[in-house]
């Protein structure tokens, strides 16, 4: 089992409880919504002729549903964030006009000019400091594992066989928030995504500007191919909840391998099995147990993963003297969710 095996892609279950009898036919109604969706799914798995799908074209209809709901909540955000930006312009529109009417017109005129100076102040240097870190990203993506250089965080994309077409879609989602943190660290590791192909690759490609204009590094090879040099020279660490060893630090130079992979518990073991016995490589875990007292099962999805890197070497990076203690408590404090940890 790889720590990118996700517990929280389960579809949120919505409740709602009303006091009258109307909405209470309401309720009922919405909760045989799922057996309706799924008696028209039959439905349409059959051609006008009666003959049933294919399983292949059962995945195709069912992907197609997901694409569909994926568009909606997109554009209840986006309906959800306009509604936000324009009651926040009526407010503003509101206190300017009362201010107005409370100050003499060269106050008035003197107080816009001032708001008017700090906002291209502001906006200027919004812009300066997403410049710098593009440059800096841009500059890991030249130098990659160059002379050392870097800390390398290999995403392993091979596992696209043991999983549904809903659960490829669900890691593509985490990989996307992968990249917002990474995008974020002022000083970035080497982000690569390894054996990115077929059907992943093609959800993928849904994100604005992926591939072309993201700082990450990616390849239909797999991660042994990629990095043949560090595989040789034994720098490659694979990470796995189900690893002996707990690791402490990010070393230059070195590779670690995060899986790919959302399978529900359906391959315990897979990631850290493969890595010792047909890579013959070493496995490590977070420190979890030491700073964070878990419910049950330690396994983490793909993008808590590399956020939890990525916090854990922004803080070194802000604070060289702090202990590795320290930063791992703060970093998986901060990263996993309470829904994970016992109260």
């Amino acid at each position: 089992m790889s720590w990118a095996t996700t517990c929280s892609d389960h579809p949120v279950e919505l409740a709602s409880s009303e006091a009258n009898i109307n909405s209470h036919e309401s309720v009922v109604n919405n909760h045989h919504e799922p057996h309706n969706d799924e008696t028209n799914n039959h439905q349409q798995n059959q051609t006008t002729t009666g003959k049933k799908l294919s399983k292949e074209e059962k995945l195709q209809k069912r992907k197609e549903r997901w694409d569909n709901k994926r568009e909606k909540f997109k554009n209840h955000k986006k309906k959800k964030k306009e509604i936000k930006q324009e009651q926040k312009k009526k407010e503003s529109d509101e206190f300017f006009e009362k201010l107005r009417e409370e100050l003499s017109k060269e106050e008035f005129d003197k107080l816009m000019e001032e708001n008017k100076k700090k906002k291209e102040a502001r906006i200027e240097s919004q812009r300066k400091q997403k410049e710098e870190m593009q440059r800096k990203l841009q500059h890991v993506m030249t130098t990659g594992l160059s002379n050392d250089s870097n800390v390398c965080i290999n995403i392993d994309c091979s596992f696209n066989d043991k999983m549904t077409d809903v659960e490829i879609v669900s890691l593509a989602q985490q990989i996307g928030k992968c990249y917002a943190a990474y995008r974020k660290m002022t000083s970035p590791f080497y982000l690569v995504a390894t054996s990115l192909d077929g059907a992943l690759y093609e959800d993928m490609k849904k994100f604005e500007g992926f591939p072309d204009k993201w700082f990450m590094h990616h390849s239909k090879n797999h991660f042994t191919q990629e990095f043949e040099k560090q595989y040789k020279e034994n720098k490659i660490i694979y990470l796995s909840a189900d690893a002996e060893e707990e690791i402490t630090e990010f070393q230059n130079g070195y590779v670690y391998v995060i899986g790919g992979i959302i399978d529900r518990n359906r391959h315990k073991n897979l990631c850290n099995t493969l890595a010792k016995d047909e890579y013959k490589l070493p496995t490590a875990k977070f420190p979890l147990e030491k700073y964070v007292d878990m419910k049950a099962a330690t396994v983490l999805t793909t993008n808590q993963c590399v956020e939890i890197i990525a916090t854990v070497m922004e803080l070194k990076t802000q604070n060289p003297s702090q202990s590795n203690d320290d930063m791992w408590k703060q970093a998986l404090q901060k990263i996993i969710p309470m829904r994970k940890r016992k109260t």
